[in-house]
């Protein structure tokens, strides 16, 4: 990537749409690229900059866009391409840029790469991971990491769902095929991506066994052993290089907002990934703040505010030391909700105060700054009362480990809760006077959380004291202050 003058992503504030429930242009229940071109004035007045959507590709959906079976098109329950140009030039005429969330680490076991490489005579055979007999890896999601094919009469590699098979990086067919992809969406004028999984790309060399896990695992949501073989394939040594030599056939220059999820890569290791003026990526999406969340002694969150101001304060410090800045978020789709991982979020009153707070604490931080759809409202996690709500095969691993010590379904449904990814996939309140919170004219795919309603979009902007509104004056001055940027 070439050294440019221009750094606009330093400044700004990126929204992420998890596009299925956000809005809903066609009346089928599920959100779609019609109903975010429909709702970009609303994003343009709270002031944000940048959309980053999660992955709008055909798929199966066992992992809701993870699991992609064609990069090079739209899902037809979100669109068109011709939807996707027209939210593009919509989006540009607002000034605002758009991102695309990239799967790098693995594809669908129904993309045609994968149908193709199954047989062991296939040309592109080695463009996964196969073995006759499996090691001792974990996924992440739960279960063995490897999954038997009966193609392939041999088990192949998938850190996260089996529908979800790793692909190989050391094969330089597949960083070519994944760079024709991102020039590809960069042809038709995205202004960069997000790239999923960053820092599981490459594993150790042979796959050595795992043997039993040194320390508790990292995992977002903790399966039940064997662990996930993280220092077999988290931040491995060379990573870089394979991913120095995707970007180098890719297009993407330093004019555009790149950002690489990176668990596993501390801001001592940040170098090399965004130094100026040659970085890799323009910033990396570390999972430090997950682990900062304590409990009073009656039980209810709380956060560690020393540690939080530690976190931001060392990764601010790694970034300025090498010419750039740093990116923060404190909510997206794999997470809780802020003021219900770390507030009292069954006091309106508590609730409001903490959402402001938490909007202060992050967006007057120097740097790139991600906000989740939702979040300027101030929602708290959906409750989740029926299994209709659960959707998340992320969470099956758990729910059986559950259930196997003897949990009923109404204390799983209240931990899922707390700590799912379906309680923050609800779809977007928009307004509490019309069906479905104005997410959409049909039945949506899954249930609106009823607690939501008034805390609806509209109704926080006619309340020019809202939690909504609190987030515009915050980003509006993010903008007229230098000292804040």
């Amino acid at each position: 990537m070439h050294a440019s003058p221009t750094r606009w992503w330093r400044e700004a504030v990126v929204y992420t749409v998890w596009l299925r429930s956000f809005a809903d242009g066609n009346g089928d229940g599920i959100g779609d690229l019609p109903g975010l071109t429909a709702r970009l004035d609303a994003l343009s007045w709270l002031g944000v900059d940048t959309l980053w959507l999660t992955p709008i590709h055909p798929s199966p959906n066992a992992d809701f866009g993870y699991d992609v079976r064609d990069y090079l098109t739209v899902a037809p329950e979100f669109g068109t391409l011709a939807d996707f140009d027209a939210l593009l030039t919509e989006a540009h005429r607002r000034g605002i840029r758009v991102v695309l969330d990239l799967v790098i680490n693995h594809t669908s076991c129904h993309h045609p790469w994968f149908e193709a490489a199954a047989p062991r005579t296939s040309p592109s055979h080695d463009w996964y991971y196969w073995r006759d007999q499996p090691n001792d890896w974990a996924a992440i999601f739960g279960g063995p990491a490897w999954a038997w094919h009966e193609t392939a009469k041999q088990y192949y590699l998938h850190l996260f769902l089996p529908e979800q098979p790793d692909l190989n990086w050391e094969n330089p067919a597949v960083r070519a095929a994944l760079a024709e992809v991102a020039r590809f969406w960069l042809d038709r004028g995205v202004d960069g991506f997000r790239f999923d999984a960053l820092t599981v790309l490459k594993k150790a060399p042979g796959l050595p066994d795992a043997g039993p896990p040194a320390q508790p695992s990292p995992a977002t949501a903790a399966p039940a052993p064997p662990y996930p073989a993280w220092d077999r394939f988290l931040a491995q040594p060379g990573l870089d290089v394979l991913f120095a030599d995707f970007l180098a056939q890719s297009g993407l220059t330093r004019d555009h907002l790149t950002l690489g999820e990176a668990n596993g890569l501390p801001a001592e290791r940040a170098d090399a990934w965004i130094a100026e003026p040659n970085g890799l990526v323009s910033a990396l999406l570390h999972f430090e703040l997950w682990h900062i969340a304590t409990r009073r002694p009656n039980g209810a969150p709380t956060i560690d505010t020393r540690r939080f101001s530690e976190v931001c304060v060392r990764w601010w410090q790694s970034a300025r030391a090498v010419g750039t800045l740093p990116a923060t978020y404190l909510e997206n789709h794999d997470l809780p909700r802020v003021v219900t991982a770390w507030a009292d979020d069954g006091d309106p009153v508590a609730r409001r105060r903490a959402a402001k707070a938490f909007a202060a604490a992050l967006l007057l931080q120097a740097g790139i700054i991600l906000l989740y759809q939702g979040q300027e409202l101030g929602l708290p996690n959906a409750r989740l009362t029926s299994w209709v709500q659960v959707h998340d095969r992320a969470s099956a691993a758990s729910i059986a480990a559950w259930r196997a010590a003897g949990w009923s379904d109404e204390q799983i449904l209240a931990e899922l809760s707390r700590t799912g990814r379906d309680a923050v996939r609800t779809p977007y309140p928009w307004n509490a006077h019309l069906p479905h919170g104005g997410f959409t004219r049909g039945t949506p795919w899954t249930p609106l959380d009823p607690n939501h309603l008034p805390l609806a979009w509209q109704q926080q902007y006619d309340d020019p004291e809202s939690v909504l509104h609190w987030y515009r004056t915050l980003i509006a001055r993010r903008r007229q202050r230098a000292a804040l940027l």
